[in-house]
């Protein structure tokens, strides 16, 4: 979770390129993180794979959040956060 005045991502990954995904979306699609696995000479094979298997946690981590010791204002924050990630990498 990011504080809000943070970036959407924790490290400055997409500095130096924009794809036109990004440009019309304003946010980081699965679209932009292939395109950073491309330039990291990653096979799109296994950035595709990993995609899927952050995607596939989803689930996981609404229960953790549950569980977690967070309040319940921060709780419903950290499912929107996730939620709202979830959202862009579907597109």
């Amino acid at each position: 979770l990011h504080l809000p005045h943070e970036t959407r991502t924790a490290l400055e990954l997409f500095r130096d390129f924009e794809t036109p995904e990004f440009g019309v979306n304003g946010f980081y699609t699965s679209a932009d993180f292939r395109e950073l696995a491309n330039r990291f000479k990653i096979p799109s094979s296994q950035s595709n794979k990993i995609i899927e298997e952050f995607r596939s946690k989803q689930e996981k981590v609404k229960h953790m959040i549950q569980r977690s010791f967070l309040s319940e204002p921060a709780k419903e924050r950290y499912r929107e956060v996730i939620a709202d990630r979830m959202r862009a990498l579907k597109m």
